[in-house]
């Protein structure tokens, strides 16, 4: 029985990792090309109504997803009445979001394209994957999931590089996107329909009510989630002309990218954090420094690297007209420093049962990108909001250690991130020598060395991390059942 949940478990991890992977990578890919032949006012216009999408969405969904595949999965014989309420739920909620979607395009867009735009991903708010997935993950049947989320990677990246060439088809990307959304939303939905015999609209009132009472807390920290991804997009959009935002997108994307490495790897190490916080707390620590001293270990060269080639690698990508967001890139690549170590601690926090400083560490990393960027922005521009991020992410960085040293375990910082550090200093030094790469091949090479370099000092010179000690975080992750200490 032990061996079948354990492979179901890695045949529902697999399906999603794989899947958000490719997606992500073909979003990464027509993103890159939109940005190219819309050009950067149109893609600006594109990119500010669909991050206006992306923070309202979380409105529709409000919690409603962790909650619902959480009481499906907690339900099973009550599935169709958990199905049926939250589903209502969240239509109501999708109804919220849409009408206050269009309020705010109506406000801050004058021009009859930018609010058909927001009329167009609105809908989205009602079609979109996380509508009814949570079904399915509730029942564990993740590999529709997955097959959902890679059909929606391929369609959308397909039709908008085959259908999208100049900036006289901005409204088509909507329509791709958006219905793209709807022709697959309505497709998982027939899946799960069919596992669970059907729904309906349905309320009752005291279940409702424990559902709300439940949801709320999830609601609110999905919210500031979705505010801090958002809110620099939304304000210099407020403030500065449409290719301002579609220079700041470009710029943001590929640091993006690559945090959301940062993220799968917390994600997948919160349940281990958690099962060992209950099950073997004296062997924690090392669990959470290992991951601690790898992540530092990943951050670094990214930093590095992502500063010294920021100019190069925005104009191959995006094109010459994007070049002027190098310094954004700049920016926001190098809080991979302190993104990559900190997000352990911070998802330390609610793995080891303390949700409420987890809470208090998103609302100072929010709180302060928003009022740095409402203070930054008028005066530096798209700069402004780089700097934010990056205070925003120190800040957060330094509250996560200080509550994990509190009340977890003492970690010492520069103790365990020296070495990465020293060996970061290197791979600079390297990159001045080598000068700016002007063709990609001659980026590629000059990346190569650079790498390599801080590889060799790291690991034979400095010994930053052990094979052992790899190979123990590996097991963790695997979940296999007895490691031994290194």
């Amino acid at each position: 029985m032990q061996v079948i949940t354990g492979r179901k478990i890695i045949r529902n991890f697999s399906s999603l990792a794989i899947s958000s992977a490719l997606d992500r990578t073909l979003r990464f890919v027509a993103y890159s090309y939109l940005a190219r032949v819309l050009g950067a006012e149109a893609f600006g216009m594109n990119s500010f109504a669909y991050t206006t999408f992306i923070f309202f969405s979380g409105i529709a969904n409000f919690g409603m997803r962790t909650l619902g595949s959480r009481e499906i999965a907690t339900h099973r014989d009550e599935v169709k009445r958990y199905a049926s309420n939250i589903l209502t739920m969240r239509l109501v909620l999708s109804v919220v979001a849409f009408a206050a979607m269009q309020i705010f395009a109506g406000v801050l867009e004058q021009r009859a394209e930018a609010r058909l735009l927001s009329l167009i991903y609105g809908a989205s708010v009602f079609f979109s994957l996380q509508t009814v997935d949570w079904i399915l993950m509730g029942l564990e049947e993740m590999q529709f999931v997955g097959w959902a989320i890679a059909l929606n990677g391929v369609l959308n990246c397909g039709l908008l590089l085959t259908l999208v060439s100049g900036p006289e088809h901005l409204l088509r990307v909507a329509v791709i996107e958006s219905g793209v959304n709807a022709a697959v939303t309505v497709a998982l939905f027939l899946i799960a329909l069919r596992a669970i015999g059907g729904v309906r609209i349905a309320f009752e009132a005291k279940l409702w009510r424990y559902l709300w009472q439940n949801t709320v807390p999830l609601g609110f920290s999905l919210l500031l989630f979705r505010l801090f991804a958002t809110a620099p997009v939304f304000i210099i959009g407020a403030l500065e002309p449409d290719s301002a935002v579609g220079i700041f997108r470009a710029g943001n994307m590929i640091p993006n990218f690559l945090l959301y490495v940062a993220l799968a790897f917390a994600d997948t190490l919160l349940p281990v954090i958690s099962r060992f916080f209950i099950a073997d707390r004296e062997r924690l620590p090392k669990i959470i420094l290992s991951a601690f001293r790898a992540m530092a270990a990943v951050g670094v060269p990214i930093a590095v690297g992502g500063v010294f080639l920021a100019r190069p690698l925005v104009a191959l990508v995006f094109g010459e007209a994007y070049v002027d967001g190098a310094g954004v890139f700049q920016l926001m690549i190098f809080s991979s420093i302190f993104v990559y170590p900190g997000i352990v601690l911070r998802h330390a926090l609610p793995a080891c049962h303390r949700q409420r400083l987890y809470l208090k560490v998103m609302i100072l990393r929010t709180g302060m990108l928003v009022a740095l960027c409402v203070a930054l922005v008028p005066l530096m521009g798209m700069i402004g909001a780089g700097v934010a991020f990056l205070l925003a992410e120190v800040s957060g960085f330094l509250l996560s250690s200080h509550y994990y040293h509190q009340h977890i375990h003492r970690i010492r910082v520069l103790h365990s991130t020296w070495k990465a550090l020293v060996s970061g200093v290197v791979m600079a030094v390297v990159l001045g020598l080598l000068g700016d790469p002007t063709t990609p091949s001659s980026m590629l090479g000059v990346g190569s060395v650079s790498v390599l370099c801080y590889g060799l000092v790291f690991t034979f010179v400095l010994k930053g991390i052990s094979t052992r000690e790899i190979q123990f975080l590996r097991n963790m992750l695997l979940g296999r059942g007895r490691v031994s200490s290194y």
